[in-house]
């Protein structure tokens, strides 16, 4: 049998928790309506508690979660790395999808073309500056001297 876990909510007075062993949900809110002599509304947040049968079980269960977390995150970095990588490709094609939906059937295709270029090397340029600008040293340093006032 499975635990369960519940909040007797009865009116004019706090809630409190109760604990049953049941075979389901439904058995267990039945269950409790019975013992604690409360309505079945009253009986909120039925939900199971999963007990851990031993210590060996529930360290491979926990490393388990933990190195998927790991592999969740070094994927995460990975993927912003590339992106950050690939960012004057992404923006120029951004800028080249754009001006495309725009000017689409409204200007001949050689047009198309040269303003679909146009705006594909001006967004590959705009990604390498905002590349460049958090890629070099533009933090000014000061140095601070001390003057001894002793005259």
């Amino acid at each position: 049998m499975a635990r369960f876990e519940a909040q007797v909510w009865v009116s004019g007075e706090l809630p409190y928790q109760v604990e049953v062993n049941a075979p389901n949900i439904f058995a267990a809110k039945k269950q409790i309506v019975r013992r604690e002599g409360v309505k079945e509304h009253e009986v909120q947040r039925v939900f199971e508690i999963q007990e851990e049968s031993s210590s060996s079980s529930s360290s491979s269960s926990s490393s388990g979660g933990d190195s998927e977390g790991s592999i969740a995150l070094v994927g995460g970095i990975c993927a912003l790395a590339a992106a950050w990588w690939l960012l004057p490709w992404i923006a120029s094609g951004a800028a080249g999808y754009g001006a495309y939906k725009v000017a689409k059937g409204r200007v001949s295709s050689a047009i198309l073309a040269g303003i679909i270029t146009a705006t594909g090397i001006t967004g590959f340029v705009t990604g390498k500056a905002i590349k460049g600008e958090f890629n070099t040293d533009t933090a000014n340093t000061e140095q601070v001297q001390t003057v001894d006032e002793t005259n």
